[in-house]
């Protein structure tokens, strides 16, 4: 059972007003709700948050099972293609159906793995809403999985199943009701829109009033659905060796 703890960012305040890097983290454990939320638009800083994650539950969980779906495929992440753990565009609902798998073993009793599994799913709101076009009976069990894996992750004994959602934008539709306030931990980096107001921080509004604007790689984060603070998430200064780190984790063979 894991027992670490990852560095999600810093305090903004503390590092606005008195230059200190006061990290703010996330445990790993078991016992605690790891499933996370990254929200944010192109150029908010997304995707550093997203390697900087990547990277340091690789070195927190060297025996953890990674799973990276992401939708989109972008060059961003193209140096990971042809990896045995990382899944592009359609592919990514076979790597739900490796996950959910995964679950299912872990609830009955077949699978009795000590090693946590943390899915990660890139642009996932628009995933969903893309195979809601195409296929709404296969867009409903999607939706469907997810919930269940956000839901039951946590009761699979000696390791847990995590869902981690990155995505530009946050849609309530693509999350069956109640399995949206099941994220342990949600960042939404830069100015948020309406709707994710309502159906994230709607218990939050003095925090905007005073209407914040953030820069690059700053937002909200709330855990735990009731401690609202701000967070700075700086540039990956070796952005090498993090991808190095990345590399390594979804290499591992399935």
């Amino acid at each position: 059972m894991s027992n670490q703890k990852i560095t999600l960012g810093y305090w903004l305040d503390k590092w606005q007003n008195y230059g200190l890097r006061e990290p703010i983290e996330m445990s790993l454990a078991r016992s605690e709700n790891t499933h996370f939320m990254g929200i944010g638009a192109s150029g908010s800083g997304k995707s550093y948050a997203l390697h900087r994650a990547v990277a340091q539950l690789h070195e927190a969980e060297p025996h953890g099972e990674i799973i990276f779906a992401n939708f989109k495929g972008d060059e961003t992440f193209s140096y990971l293609n042809g990896l045995p753990r990382y899944f592009q565009y359609k592919d990514v609902f076979a790597a739900l159906d490796i996950v959910y798998s995964k679950l299912c073993a872990r609830l009955s009793g077949e699978d009795m793995s000590e090693n946590p599994v943390t899915f990660i799913f890139d642009e996932y709101v628009s995933a969903v809403l893309s195979q809601q076009a195409e296929d709404k009976k296969a867009a409903t069990q999607t939706m469907s999985r997810i919930s269940e894996i956000l839901l039951m992750g946590r009761a699979c004994g000696r390791a847990s199943v995590r869902f981690w959602c990155f995505t530009q934008r946050c849609d309530s539709a693509v999350f069956p009701l109640g399995s949206r306030e099941q994220f342990g931990t949600v960042i939404a980096l830069s100015n948020i829109s309406k709707e994710l107001k309502t159906m994230i921080f709607s218990e939050f509004p003095e925090d905007f009033e005073n209407k914040k604007r953030f820069k690059r790689g700053e937002g909200r984060i709330l855990q735990n659905g009731a401690h609202l603070s701000h967070i700075k998430i700086p540039q990956v200064r070796d952005m090498e060796a993090v991808k190095a780190l990345c590399r390594a984790a979804l290499s591992k063979p399935l």
